[in-house]
């Protein structure tokens, strides 16, 4: 019979109806998957669960070790608490979107799944991943191992025990005690790939090397450690073809040194039905410059191949005809990406928070060019802390400005309503809406559980203010009234949501004419990564920071690096490189004058039609000069895109191959293959994941 405790049940506004819910205690080395080894008594005895389907909470107790013998599926909100140590073997554990996985503090992790923690833990509500820093994790498969993104970038204890390899997803920091033998699989960057308190060898551990970007004579940390204990050894696996080196362990660091770099592939071109192609082996994610060994003409194109061992690129007829059989081919990477300290410090940590904004054109608003996309890719690597700023600006009534994932926060609203400001505004992102009737309303949709919302409006004298509600389950909370009627200046608004789970909306009416609104921003407590989209289609640098108002609100977003991107409109109107020089460096002085230390990435775009086919005054490279000479003298990183894409010549091309959009102005939003994911690649390798 199944014994039930219910302490307490209530109806909360922000919670459906709960049915009074059970407690279920683990009995010591057993099977997790089987009901009869929970009890309702702690000691044993007592009820068993009917099910794993209901809103039961399962506690694997302290000191308690359960190990799986099948695959095992828990539904319909029950939570499994985790106190002791969950030996899942190579099975899996499948949650739904209201169950709630655990991991307490001192708690054990063990999975021999081949796909690490990913592969192990399914499908439960987002909010439990990555898993708790302080529990511990050990990977002992059989088969070849990766460790996974919901492993969190800082644990408790780790272990690696694996003869086959295994692959480490993410630079991790392990504040006690890290356990290896047998194989790892450890990519190269300014870091350690692991850093430990304590380093205990077992037998032999060998390291294989998987990155391929490696330079001759430089020392690239691999583990670095406090103290050591254990009689095991390490030693040099296999290298990127063509690479030499050699395994040091000194200073309290294991490192490699690099003696022979790889091999440089060639580019062989290929005659397939009477056309040209280049077909070349390329390392995945990384992007390349391809150049005739004459320099007969110019070609380069940046390559992704995301999981394939080959690309093929057609070359025009009249190029082929000119072009030698073997190209160069060399990697594309940004400059000065050392400055970006306050980065390198966070992904060494592998802990805090991280505020990146991205500013720009509409490169950067739509969302679906590359914000987005990279934005995921950050967040499944370093954790997600909620979609940032939503902006209520848009271009038109289909170019919504939004947040930089829709998926999590986006709105909605009539712009017969309101009027909006899309350059010069009030708002981070240059914009802001301003209320032409005195019932304009706008609906927020938080559509991902977060912990804060924050309002952003603009105060002036003589404005009547707006109010706004919380409208959970169907269920319309007390309107909340915020007078504007105040000193000229920026307006906040915060919202304590910890106890609502999405989705719900926030209402928002204006209380007359004239009230004008800037935007919000979600964010979650925690450790990782909030990104904020602040793109104003057509806006140029000199629509950015533009008024006080905007200056503060850039400020209250608490950026700790800014990646910038103009240059495109800029061209288009004609405007004069030293006035973007002006107007660039004012932004930058204004985001530094926030944080003195904040990183900067400066980006060149793509070449467009106003290059060579609708030519103006100014070519897109005196622009970027302009940027070059801001990087240095800020201690910025620099990216050329144009470098990325490839030179004018060959816009039709991009065109053809998917990259460019038919309006020869803007890269393709059509995910895998097109130019805004291109973009999001090179951003990532290239700069935010260590080369």
């Amino acid at each position: 019979m199944k014994k039930i405790f219910c302490i307490v049940c209530f109806q909360a506004l922000v919670l459906p109806n709960l049915a009074c819910s059970a407690v279920f205690y683990s009995q010591a080395s057993s099977a997790p998957n089987i009901l009869a080894n929970w009890n309702s008594l702690p000691g044993g005895g007592g009820g068993t669960p009917a099910g794993f389907n209901s809103t039961d909470t399962f506690v694997l107790q302290s000191g308690h070790t359960m190990t799986a013998t099948a695959n095992w599926r828990m539904s319909g909100g029950a939570t499994l608490q985790v106190n002791g140590a969950l030996d899942l073997d190579s099975y899996s554990l499948t949650g739904g979107s209201t169950n709630n996985f655990i991991l307490a503090n001192g708690a054990t992790l063990i999975t021999k799944n081949s796909e690490g923690i990913n592969g192990c833990i399914l499908g439960f509500r987002p909010e439990n991943f990555p898993l708790n820093p302080a529990a511990n994790y050990v990977f002992n498969g059989v088969f070849a191992q990766t460790t996974g993104s919901y492993l969190p970038a800082k644990v408790n204890n780790l272990t690696l025990s694996n003869s086959v390899g295994i692959t480490v997803s993410k630079r991790t920091s392990v504040t006690s005690t890290l356990t290896t033998s047998g194989k790892l699989n450890l990519n190269l960057s300014r870091t350690a790939s692991i850093t430990a308190s304590t380093l205990v060898s077992i037998g032999k551990t060998t390291i294989d090397i998987l990155s391929e970007n490696l330079t001759v004579d430089r020392s690239y940390p691999l583990i670095a450690y406090t103290m050591f204990s254990g009689s095991g050894v390490f030693e040099l696996g296999s290298l990127p073809a063509g690479a030499t080196g050699t395994l040091d362990e000194a200073g309290n660091n294991i490192s490699l040194t690099i003696a022979t770099p790889p091999a440089r592939p060639t580019v062989q071109i290929l005659k397939e039905n009477g056309a040209g192609y280049l077909k070349f082996l390329v390392e995945n994610g990384w992007s390349y410059r391809v150049f005739s060994s004459s320099d007969l003409f110019a070609w380069s194109h940046l390559v992704t191949t995301r999981g394939q061992g080959t690309l093929q690129w057609q070359i025009p007829t009249s190029e082929l005809l000119n072009a030698r059989r073997f190209f160069r081919i060399s990697k594309v990477a940004a400059t000065g990406v050392e400055n970006l300290s306050g980065w390198a410090s966070f992904i060494s940590s592998g802990t805090g928070r991280f505020h990146i904004g991205f500013i720009g054109d509409s490169y950067t608003q739509n969302r679906s060019r590359f914000t987005k996309y990279l934005k995921q890719l950050l967040a499944e690597q370093y954790g997600n802390l909620g979609a940032g700023f939503l902006g209520f600006a848009g271009f038109s009534s289909t170019g919504l400005n939004g947040s930089i994932d829709n998926s999590e926060l986006d709105y909605t609203i009539n712009y017969a309503q309101w009027t909006t400001t899309n350059s010069g505004g009030y708002g981070p992102d240059a914009g802001h809406v301003t209320s032409s009737s005195s019932n304009a309303s706008l609906s927020i949709k938080v559509l991902k559980t977060v912990d804060y919302m924050k309002l952003y409006y603009a105060n002036n004298s003589g404005s009547a203010g707006f109010r706004y509600r919380l409208v959970v389950n169907g269920t319309q909370e007390e309107w909340k009234t915020v007078l504007t009627n105040a000193i000229a200046g920026l307006g906040t608004q915060t919202l304590n949501v910890q106890s609502y789970a999405a989705p719900y909306m926030i209402d928002i009416e204006a209380l007359g004419v004239g009230v004008s609104l800037i935007g919000a921003e979600a964010v979650k407590t925690g450790n990782g990564i909030v990104a904020h989209k602040l793109g104003c289609s057509g806006g140029r640098a000199i629509h950015f920071a533009a008024n006080d108002l905007a200056k503060a609100a850039l400020n209250e977003l608490n950026l700790d690096m800014a990646v910038i991107m103009f240059g495109t409109n800029e061209q288009g109107a004609s405007q004069t490189p030293a006035s973007f020089k002006t107007a660039l460096q004012t932004l930058i002085t204004s985001l530094r004058t926030q944080n003195p230390n904040m990183d900067l990435l400066l980006m060149l775009p793509c070449y467009t039609k106003y290059e060579l086919e609708n030519p103006k005054p100014y070519k897109l490279q005196d622009y970027g000069t302009v940027m070059r000479e801001l990087a240095t003298a800020n201690n910025a990183a620099f990216m050329d895109f144009t470098e990325v894409f490839g030179p004018a010549v060959e816009l039709q091309n991009l065109i053809d191959s998917g990259l460019m959009n038919a309006d020869r102005v803007h890269p393709t939003t059509t995910g895998v293959g097109s130019g805004g994911f291109l973009i999001g690649d090179a951003i990532y390798v290239n700069v935010l994941t260590s080369p």
